[in-house]
């Protein structure tokens, strides 16, 4: 990466820092990164007490950045730093303050693969833009991106949902993600389902609530339906039914309709309880 740095500190004309976070490593990460640091007085380095997951990391660096452009990559090199100048020039270009890239190949497993393609898209059908399809962690975002970040509650550790909720375009940039330089992935399937699970705070309630209000709708036109066919059957063959069948069964149909119509209003009141504890900007104003 240093290498790379150089290359483009030499052709562009801008100074980097660069920051590292350890996880809570137990092996000697740390060790080596601080004998790099005191060769390279651009890195800074960072640790954690235990493991924290590498979104409580990516903020950690965010915190400690100092730079008016900040790119946050994975470190096991599966996000290729040679891709660093096309990030700056995209953002120079069009003066974007988000810049993701955006997987179009992924060294993975099949199951991985599957699952994550499964995961992205169940998110843009709950209301996270179309976007935020099959993009990491790997992106630049400006300084003032970075302090809004920040200003969200640090328990919502889903950056690469939470960049998409801001009030500002984002420009993609298509990259090919490559094998990790060493070792295995440490990510586990626990660690991937909590992931999944911190994603719900960046999902559209609102899009939630529709679902659930159009689930009501359609039990409450089943039941008028219905309704309407067990009494007609009622009326015209009067021998047709056990009787109390035709009570129990619109009975049960109308409680359906009253309990799913409870979690619809239920669904739109936790929704504004999630914007209110997402703190998003209700706009952003633009740099010209």
């Amino acid at each position: 990466m240093t290498k790379n740095l150089n290359n483009f500190e030499k052709c562009i004309g801008i100074e980097f820092e660069i920051i590292a976070v350890d996880d809570g490593s137990t092996d000697t990460s740390l060790s080596i990164l601080k004998n790099y640091a005191d060769k390279d007085k651009r890195l800074r380095v960072f640790a954690f007490q235990q493991n924290s997951g590498h979104q409580a990391a990516i903020l950690c660096g965010l915190a400690h950045a100092k730079g008016d452009l900040i790119i946050t990559m994975d470190s096991d090199g599966q996000d290729p730093p040679e891709s660093i100048d096309r990030l700056i020039n995209a953002h120079l270009q069009s003066h974007h303050e988000i810049i993701v890239a955006k997987r179009l190949t992924r060294k993975d497993g099949v199951a991985k693969k599957v699952t994550a393609y499964i995961f992205y898209r169940l998110l843009v059908l709950l209301g996270v833009p179309s976007e935020s399809r099959d993009a990491g962690d790997y992106r630049l975002v400006t300084k003032r991106i970075k302090d809004l970040i920040l200003a969200q509650p640090n328990s919502l550790q889903y950056i690469r949902g939470q960049i998409f909720t801001l009030k500002t375009a984002t420009r993609m940039v298509n990259i090919d993600r490559k094998d990790r330089i060493a070792g295995e992935t440490k990510y586990t399937f626990r660690k991937m389902a909590r992931l999944a699970i911190s994603s719900a705070f960046v999902i559209d309630p609102l899009k939630v609530a529709e679902v659930y209000i159009s689930i009501a709708v359609l039990f409450a036109t089943l039941s008028a339906f219905g309704g309407a066919a067990f009494l007609i059957v009622k009326v015209t063959l009067p021998g047709y039914y056990t009787a109390g069948i035709t009570t129990l069964a619109l009975m049960i149909l109308f409680l359906f309709t009253i309990v799913i119509a409870m979690i619809a209003f239920q669904s739109l009141y936790m929704s504004l309880l999630f914007r209110s504890l997402r703190n998003e900007p209700a706009y952003l104003e633009k740099n010209f």
